[in-house]
């Protein structure tokens, strides 16, 4: 499914929990299931994630979050603890990583 930028911007607006709910989940799990998304009470969006390639189908009842969605949003987490001229490194790092990846969507 080809979307505009701005559908997909607006859904990760107006779901942000949710999003953040299976961002945070893929630290830790590399691999989502449709029982994790039950679990996370976030399984009726799932078609949506998969329409707006958040999640990756990658075999039966098995997903794998996107990595630019996760460097995009690992960005967002990043930009209201920067405090340090370090940190800036980081953040100017993230960005430019972020616009060299090929979005496929």
């Amino acid at each position: 499914m080809t979307s505009k930028p701005e559908t997909i911007l607006r859904f990760l607006t107006n779901h942000y929990e949710d999003v953040k709910k299976l961002f945070n989940y893929t630290k830790e799990s590399k691999l989502i299931t449709d029982g994790d998304l039950h679990n996370l009470e976030i399984a009726h969006r799932l078609r949506q994630f998969i329409d707006y390639s958040i999640l990756i189908p990658i075999g039966d009842d098995q997903y794998r979050f996107k990595q630019q969605y996760r460097n995009f949003l690992a960005f967002l987490a990043e930009e209201t603890a920067l405090v340090l001229p370090e940190q800036l490194g980081k953040y100017h790092k993230s960005l430019t990583q972020l616009f060299k990846e090929p979005v496929l969507l």
